[in-house]
């Protein structure tokens, strides 16, 4: 019987291997953002129904803190938008993630 490395397929998830936590855990402290995807939102048809303002797409970010691979998700329009400007060739590069007043999300 074949193994699965058999086949020579090359795992490419860049996510893999990295542990979810919550977006408020990552703010005001420096991360390495190693990888990044944006994907249709699959509480926005939800979200619409409670708010006017609902976006719908999803940032999954695959980032480094403190020496470990991390990984979080965030329907932050802000953060979409803004992460969207910079191409994957770019990565990684170190930030800051800020809360504002407004309960907006934001890149320093």
């Amino acid at each position: 019987m074949k193994r699965f490395s058999d086949f020579g397929i090359v795992n490419s998830d860049p996510f893999r291997g990295h542990r979810k936590i919550d977006i408020e855990e990552v703010f005001d402290k420096e991360i390495e953002v190693t990888a990044y995807e944006i994907a249709e939102s699959k509480y926005f048809e939800e979200d619409s129904k409670r708010s006017k303002n609902a976006y719908p797409y999803c940032l999954k970010l695959g980032f480094k803190m403190d020496g470990k691979e991390l990984l979080t998700f965030t329907g932050s329009k802000n953060l979409v938008e803004t992460i969207k400007q910079i191409p994957q060739s770019e990565l990684p590069f170190t930030t800051t993630i800020k809360k504002g007043k407004d309960r907006t999300y934001y890149f320093t």
